[in-house]
């Protein structure tokens, strides 16, 4: 009877995953599935209601304001209607985030994919009085390679919001720059406050380390405190 040793060494030197590797794999899988799924269900069961309450409030502003009624009660509404067009926003852009990741032919190359993940995330940080700029034209059309860089690109964004968060100042900008060197595409992910750069922190690099380490051909690096994705 071969022993259990016997048979994990055995098991790597054909390039088998370990007995217990594969259950844990199956769970991961299966959990990230879940959590699409309910993300889905979210978005569909709050799409519509959402949209009746932006109709409602703003019929209710204008009867006040047809029938003279201003000052506050006017103010009040235009804030609550402005936070529920927000959360309606934030949910659109949500979905199409996990459309974006889930779906290749959503977003087959730079330019959709981060039209996707900037309009979503660009919402948080215009709400912590933050700038996003793009300088990404020279890589917008190319392709996006397989893997993880769709995963990857997302987690250092949402790292930069909430190093933004976190700073509570006022007048901070991601910056997003894309450029082709050496044949391969290159995304550099900086912060800068309003005293210079500020550095992405090692949660932000260990994260984005975590996402890529299966991916042969896509790495990531440091760069004076900025975190650069570079993909085929």
């Amino acid at each position: 009877m071969r022993r259990r040793s016997d048979a994990a060494t055995l098991s790597r030197s054909v390039g088998m995953p370990e007995p217990h590797v594969l259950p844990v794999t199956r769970r991961l899988a299966a959990e990230l599935e879940l959590a699409r799924a309910v993300h889905g269900l979210t978005i569909h069961e709050l799409g519509n209601p959402l949209q009746s309450l932006l109709v409602l409030i703003e019929l209710t502003r204008d009867e006040l304001c047809t029938a003279g009624v201003g000052g506050r009660s006017v103010e009040r509404l235009d804030r609550a209607l402005a936070s529920v067009e927000r959360l309606r926003r934030v949910l659109l852009g949500s979905g199409a985030v996990r459309a974006s990741l889930d779906d290749v032919e959503r977003a087959p190359d730079w330019g959709r994919l981060l039209d996707a993940l900037v309009g979503f995330v660009g919402e948080r940080l215009t709400q912590l009085r933050a700038t996003l700029v793009r300088f990404t034209e020279e890589i917008d059309d190319r392709p996006l390679a397989l893997g993880s860089v769709r995963e990857a690109t997302l987690s250092v964004l949402i790292d930069a919001c909430r190093q933004v968060r976190d700073a509570r100042s006022d007048g901070m900008t991601v910056e997003l720059h894309g450029r082709v060197l050496r044949d391969q595409t290159c995304l550099r992910v900086a912060i800068h406050g309003p005293s210079g750069p500020i550095e992405l922190d090692e949660q932000a690099g260990a994260r984005l380390e975590d996402l890529l380490a299966d991916s042969a051909d896509v790495r990531c690096q440091r760069d004076a405190g900025a975190l650069v994705i570079w993909a085929p």
